[in-house]
């Protein structure tokens, strides 16, 4: 509830370690929580030169960039930080996202096939699965291919999967 001089504090500390990849995430992730997203672009880029090698600022100016509708550039960070973190892939359901809206539908159809190791009761998955496999394949295949969920209880999640199947 102190958005303000939770700032103020960030600032002061980043003043004295300009270079500080952790503070530099930390004021990122605040000013998305404030609606300063191109700022926490910035943030995010300085934090990825001062720290190269972190496939975690990569996935979150990843999921950034998708938010600011630049697709290309959220896709690249996605790649790169799966390439770095390879552990991510399965988790990875917003690169999936990115990569349907890409037009990489293929990757995007592989991606959301990866998440069912981790979350197979998800309708959402099978249906973004489902939207990749069509554009990719056609409709019927889409059908044909949709992923089977039993157990997602969320409302309306049923109605939706019975959409999808036709």
């Amino acid at each position: 509830g102190k958005a303000d001089q939770a700032m103020e504090a960030a600032n002061a500390a980043i003043q004295k370690e300009p270079g500080n990849a952790r503070l530099l995430g930390l004021r990122a992730q605040m000013r998305v929580m404030t609606g300063k997203r191109a700022e926490a672009e910035t943030d995010l880029s300085a934090a990825i030169a001062a720290e190269p090698d972190s496939a975690w600022l990569r996935q979150e100016r990843a999921q950034l960039r998708f938010r600011l509708g630049r697709i290309e550039d959220s896709v690249a960070d996605f790649d790169k930080a799966v390439e770095m973190a390879p552990r991510l892939l399965p988790q990875n359901w917003q690169r999936g996202i990115a990569l349907y809206y890409a037009g990489r539908f293929t990757d995007g159809r592989k991606q959301f096939e990866v998440h069912q190791s981790v979350n197979p009761e998800d309708v959402e998955n099978a249906a973004w699965h489902f939207l990749c496999t069509a554009r990719e394949k056609g409709v019927t295949n889409a059908r044909n291919l949709l992923i089977t969920v039993q157990r997602d209880g969320r409302i309306p999640m049923k109605e939706i999967q019975q959409l999808f199947a036709g």
